[in-house]
């Protein structure tokens, strides 16, 4: 039991707000439960998930005999009427289906290990939740108040607000708390006696308006399932969980590989200016980090901007950051006590921006909250480009007495346009990372890119990484369908309209009007799309019934071609494929918030679930290391995106042990001619940018032969020598390659899109 005066140890401020910079989980969560025995809460909401933040907390709180007590409602926030009103004819029976759904899903979403913790406190009495509805069934039960108690209930702190018992609520919302301490004086103690009587109240079913259950039969008797069968197995979930949830004291170091010190090196020495053209999966980043700490160490005031292609790839290289400070040694860690997020989806990074500078040129060192020697700008591409009044490009400009390092991640996507804003003289340090540095079919943004950073300094190829154990060994697996009689004359219309627009801009006569659909993008979308490919994803599924568990499966998220309005996009008709396979799955797209695609990739790591369908997003800069196979079911003749999706795949993974990859790639061709045929121009061309992609995964595999032997079929049909097969030689043999032959590469991933 601790001493009278430990609980006061913590002496909490009277309000809390997650927006006004609060930490709500390390500064008020965790020192809250520190030495807490009782735990008294009411949420509108719960979820599992909501204890893994404190992980550490509740392992200790298992230790000293502590006791959670929970009331919370199931979600009926989002019911109809009628559903609503079938609670209150079978109340107890509607919420125990209800309510297991919902915390089956939230426990299964969790890390596994957790949620035996669960179980095991629900049976030796450590967790007792009951479940509160309105009688009249109108709204739902939604207080927010916290009691707990120490010392034998002696001291107490309560705490009401905004927060629900929620992972959302305690690390993500924007949350305000008022909190009350039992030694706060008299005004404090009314609020907490209240918060007390009120608890009780709706615990003993003691309030008119509600309707209080225990927790139901079905959802306690699955978590006692789960329970750990002997104190052994309690003490070995207790360190899984320290080791996953990275709540262990012991903090894992690392080191730098020694490639990644040699990029470091070339990078000083060609004046801290250069790419890293690195393979995907190599660690570009931690390079980076050790750029930034030679820089930070040389010069005693920086500031180091990096730029991200989206904002959830800034979160990622944060995290990464984070990761990095924590295992290397002191000497080799970056500050990143001063940080600011540039994007217009963080609405106050203009005002925080110039908070930092107005400390930083006006104030003399030791000043403020803000460190005065270094800050760390993380930026998107596009707000990077913003020039004019108010604009992040302005910020740069007032920045004074400062040495500027710009990092650009994935730098292939600047373009000739792009770089008049986004690569400015006034860097002083620069650095480049991309697996592939070359634009595709831009010679004149690949030159810029190159002058600007002055060239490659280090490169370490695929077949290296993988030859010398950095990157998964790997099998591909081609498999190709033909278009459809439909699709192929559309397919045919398509080029016949594409031949005339690139007359027209010949002649300087093309005009084209907004809202007329871009017949390049539907050309695409026709071949990413190829009906065909779905009765081949089954034939795929069927042969991998026995090994389908970590896998990653591109999508387009168009329709097929030629359909009528409205028909399902192939992201939804295999998710459809799926799942009368009952394949458990998930998807990720563009709409989905940064978190909740972690939260999907995470869960696919953990095994809940099988497989994975993804569109573009996943293309750049997301780790999932887990996965072991990957299905491409939206083609690519663009070798910056297909090199980029192998990348995804080939990273190992120490948690799983994985060391080897496979790649399943559905190839799209005309109908095959026959020996006395000769297959047209247009033709040729489809197939060889498949071909092209086919050879360049099938050169690093480990069964080239036989990916080769799969495609001879079309090598002879087409009349196309496989060893010769390069982008010159379709070049000499097919005419001039264009950016328009590239069928498989648009820059959209929403439905038909007119031109703007």
């Amino acid at each position: 039991m601790p001493s009278e005066s430990e609980p006061r140890k913590f002496n909490p401020k009277p309000t809390w707000n997650s927006r006004g910079g609060d930490n709500l989980i390390e500064d008020f969560y965790k020192p809250s439960l520190k030495n807490c025995n009782l735990y008294q809460r009411m949420s509108g909401f719960f979820t599992s998930t909501s204890f893994t933040h404190v992980a550490q907390e509740i392992l200790d709180f298992i230790e000293r005999d502590g006791k959670i007590e929970l009331i919370t409602s199931p979600n009926l926030s989002t019911m109809d009427k009628e559903t609503i009103e079938k609670s209150i004819d079978d109340p107890e029976q509607f919420i125990s289906a209800m309510f297991f759904d919902d915390l089956k899903k939230d426990i299964d979403n969790s890390k596994i290990d957790f949620a035996k913790l669960i179980g095991y406190m629900l049976t030796h009495d450590k967790l007792e939740i009951k479940i509160a509805i309105p009688k009249d069934g109108i709204g739902m039960y939604h207080d927010k108040i916290g009691i707990m108690h120490f010392d034998s209930g002696d001291d107490k702190l309560s705490f009401a607000g905004s927060a629900n018992e929620t992972s959302a609520a305690w690390k993500f919302n924007s949350e305000q708390l008022e909190v009350f301490t039992s030694w706060g004086g008299e005004r404090d103690n009314v609020s907490i006696r209240n918060h007390q009587r009120w608890f009780n109240m709706v615990w003993q079913n003691k309030v008119d308006e509600l309707e209080i259950f225990d927790l139901p039969v079905a959802v306690r008797e699955h978590l006692l399932e789960i329970e750990p069968e002997s104190d052994v197995e309690v003490e070995k979930i207790k360190k899984n969980i320290k080791k996953l949830l990275g709540e262990s004291s012991e903090t894992q170091s690392m080191s730098l590989y020694d490639y990644q010190k040699d990029a470091r090196d070339a990078w000083i020495e060609n004046g801290c200016r250069g790419l890293f053209a690195m393979a995907t999966g190599t660690g570009k980043t931690f390079s980076a980090f050790s750029c930034m700490n030679k820089i930070q160490n040389t010069h005693e005031r920086t500031a180091i901007i990096i730029a991200c292609p989206q904002k959830h790839l800034l979160e990622q290289w944060s995290e990464e950051l984070e990761d990095y400070n924590l295992g290397m040694p002191e000497s080799d860690k970056v500050d990143s006590s001063t940080t600011v997020f540039c994007d217009s989806d963080y609405h106050d990074w203009r005002d925080k921006f110039d908070k930092i500078l107005d400390q930083i040129n006006e104030k003399p060192l030791g000043y403020s909250e803000f460190s005065k020697n270094n800050f760390i700008v993380f930026v998107t591409h596009a707000t990077l480009g913003k020039v004019g009044d108010n604009s992040f490009n302005e910020r740069i400009d007032n920045i004074k007495n400062l040495k500027k390092f710009l990092i650009i991640d994935e730098v292939h996507n600047i373009t000739e346009k792009s770089s008049m804003t986004r690569l400015r003289d006034d860097y002083d340090f620069r650095l480049g990372l991309s697996a592939t540095p070359n634009r595709h079919l831009d010679l004149v943004g690949t030159d810029i890119i190159y002058n600007y950073f002055h060239g490659i300094v280090y490169e370490l190829t695929l077949k290296k990484a993988i030859d010398e154990g950095y990157l998964c060994k790997y099998h591909y697996y081609p498999s190709y369908i033909s278009l459809t009689f439909d699709e192929a004359e559309i397919y045919d219309k398509l080029t016949t309209d594409i031949a005339i627009i690139e007359e027209q801009k010949r002649k300087g006569r093309y005009n084209p009007k907004k809202g007329d659909f871009d017949p390049y993008l539907q050309r695409a979308y026709l071949v990413q799309s190829a009906v065909g490919k779905f009765d081949e994803l089954k034939e795929l599924l069927h042969d991998m019934s026995n090994d389908l568990s970590q896998t990653l499966i591109y999508c387009t998220s168009n329709p097929s071609m030629g359909f009528p309005k409205g028909t399902p996009t192939q992201l939804i008709e295999v998710q459809k494929i799926l799942s009368a396979r009952n394949i458990i799955s998930d998807s990720v797209t563009f709409k989905d918030k940064t978190k909740d695609r972690r939260r999907i990739l995470r869960d696919l790591a953990n095994d809940i679930f099988d497989c994975v369908t993804a569109v573009k997003c996943l293309d750049e800069g997301v780790d999932v290391p887990s996965v072991k196979v990957g299905i491409f079911m939206a083609s690519s003749g663009n070798p910056k995106q297909f090199i980029q999706r192998r990348g995804r795949l080939l990273r190992k993974s120490d948690r799983t042990h994985k060391t080897h990859a496979k790649i399943y790639d559905i190839l799209v061709t005309p109908r095959i001619p026959n020996d006395d045929e000769v297959a047209t121009n247009r033709e040729r061309k489809l197939i060889l940018n498949e071909l092209l992609r086919c050879k360049e995964f099938a050169s690093s595999s480990d069964n080239e032969s036989d990916a080769i032997e799969s495609i001879s079929e079309i090598l002879k049909g087409f009349k196309i020598p496989y060893e010769k097969l390069t982008r010159e030689w379709v070049t000499e043999n097919t005419g001039v390659w264009s950016e328009e032959d590239d069928d498989y590469s648009p820059t959209t991933e929403t439905d038909y899109l007119p031109i703007e």
